[in-house]
């Protein structure tokens, strides 16, 4: 079981991400809710995920010594802001990995685990593959989920099962369970409590 700290300056992209890794079997993530958590509970982590959006952005250089100098734990940034420059940056100054803000979840899922397996950036090129674990400048655009899907999963998120959502719409659990399976690979994702994570995170959730 990979321990993942999630430090994030936002409440509600930290609840999602950790909601989204807690959904892996594999992986237990827990959030830091400030910088001085981060550095307190980093030894205890098996990987950081560093969320960095456009107010932490200037801290991340402190953030990724202060890890560095407590202990070894890999540190994967998850860019969330429109600087292109951040990710490269990310990679000089230290971090195993960094991702773009709309990397697809299964991406993200993936550079944990690399960050963890010791992996990192060929610091010859800079760049990896794609389809790689660890993506640098790497956007990942979702299909829109349709009117229904997005119904449906905020049926789920209320905590329906399958039968009460098609009770509640009147389909058949079939139906049901095809658009949450379609719902599932516009978001990247293999889990229900996953896709409901990533849909909030998105915004696309009422």
């Amino acid at each position: 079981m990979l321990r993942v700290l999630v430090a994030d300056a936002d409440p509600t992209s930290r609840s999602g991400w950790v909601a989204l890794l807690e959904a892996e079997r594999d992986l237990r993530a827990r959030p830091a809710v400030s910088a001085a958590e981060l550095v307190d509970r980093c030894e205890s982590a098996d990987v950081v995920l560093l969320v960095v959006g456009d107010r932490t952005a200037p801290r991340m250089p402190e953030l990724l010594a202060a890890v560095s100098d407590r202990s070894e734990t890999p540190v994967v940034v998850l860019a969330a802001t429109a600087t292109d420059e951040l990710v490269p940056q990310a990679i000089e100054q230290g971090a195993a990995g960094a991702l773009v803000a709309d990397a697809a979840p299964t991406q993200v899922v993936a550079a944990v685990h690399a960050a963890a397996g010791g992996a990192r950036v060929d610091t010859d090129t800079g760049m990896v593959p794609v389809t790689g674990p660890l993506v640098q400048r790497v956007s990942h655009e979702a299909s829109p989920l349709t009117a229904k899907e997005v119904e449906i999963l905020a049926l789920a998120g209320e905590g329906l099962s399958n039968q009460e959502i098609a009770g509640r719409l009147y389909v058949s659990v079939s139906t049901v369970k095809s658009h949450l399976s379609h719902a599932f690979g516009r978001l990247g994702v293999r889990h229900r409590a996953a896709a409901i994570a990533e849909a909030r995170r998105r915004r696309m959730l009422p």
